[in-house]
């Protein structure tokens, strides 16, 4: 199978890179910047039509990962609509106008649980109504309209829905809760009891990998670990691989809920203390799947992996 891959120095698509090319795929990787083995093709929003369909040329699969995600912002400031808007919408529309215009039989949109929203307890299915709480989930909503909106006989679209991806070289709060449990510091997240869905990155990557077989020309899919965990549950995991006991005081939720409002990290109060659940069953079923890493061993491999990055 051969495979392009967008945004291959990004952190699921280095991941993803590897484990296609360990399976025996001819993958080419397309980067901004110069990085070794794979091709540097610059600004994609800047490339003519003709280009973008050059360094698609010859792939069956196109996997876009490439785009704007949580920077500074968290995704939330409304003066960076325009950004989000062009990096997540214009550059998924003109790669997927590239693969109709060549012979990629399938184009795989890699967009975000968070077009649902950020707190159900409900785990949700594919079916559930679109309620985006930021400019980042509004990005990628469109995206995925724009592109089921421009779908053809010809070339397949695969939108895939992950929650949090973690797992070895991952950054943002999963990496400074690393940090947090590894220098022992007592952590005000005893009543961080809530269940969230998140799914080990190479989990997702073995997943995609499955792509190749589908022949539905129109299919969404959500995918997560093979059960979910409260964030005390997972600073627990982080504790053992780290090899030092998890010191979560029991702040009341209530205490916790307002002072991170004062803050302006209200945000921040629902991913750590509300839940968050995604219903994977159809995926599963559709293509016979189950995740391969339980989550104690993901979270020990993304611990390990971490510690020899630094």
């Amino acid at each position: 199978m051969k495979a392009v891959v967008t945004g291959a120095d990004g952190f699921i698509g280095r991941h993803l890179c590897r484990h296609l090319s360990a399976i025996g795929w001819d993958v080419r990787g397309l980067t901004r910047t110069a990085v070794a083995g794979m091709c540097e093709v610059g600004d994609l929003l800047r490339l003519p039509a003709a280009a973008l369909q050059q360094r698609l040329q010859g792939a069956q699969i196109v996997f876009h990962l490439a785009g704007r995600a949580h920077r500074s912002d968290r995704g939330r400031d409304q003066r960076l609509a325009e950004a989000y808007r062009r990096d997540n919408v214009i550059l998924a529309e003109r790669l997927y106008a590239a693969a109709l215009a060549g012979d990629v039989e399938r184009f795989v949109q890699i967009s975000t649980i968070k077009v649902l929203g950020d707190v159900s307890s409900v785990p949700l299915t594919t079916e559930a109504p679109y309620a985006p709480v930021d400019v980042y989930s509004h990005s990628k909503q469109e995206a995925e309209l724009c592109l089921q909106a421009m779908a053809l006989p010809g070339t397949a679209l695969t939108i895939v829905r992950p929650p949090l991806v973690y797992g070895p070289g991952v950054r943002g709060n999963f990496a400074r809760l690393i940090s947090l449990v590894q220098r022992g510091l007592p952590l005000p997240l005893g009543c961080a009891d809530a269940n969230r869905s998140l799914v080990y990155v190479q989990n997702l990557c073995e997943l995609l990998s499955r792509m190749g077989n589908d022949s539905a020309p129109l299919r969404i899919v959500h995918v997560r670990d093979d059960h979910d965990l409260s964030v005390v549950q997972l600073v627990g995991l982080i504790g053992v691989a780290v090899g030092k006991p998890a010191r979560c005081v029991a702040i009341p939720r209530s205490i916790m809920r307002a002072a991170l409002t004062l803050t302006g990290n209200a945000a921040t109060y629902s991913s750590l203390f509300e839940a968050f659940c995604v219903n994977d069953a159809e995926t599963r079923e559709t293509f016979g799947w189950a995740p391969e890493v339980d989550v104690a061993r993901a979270v020990g491999a993304t611990v390990a992996g971490n510690a020899e990055a630094c």
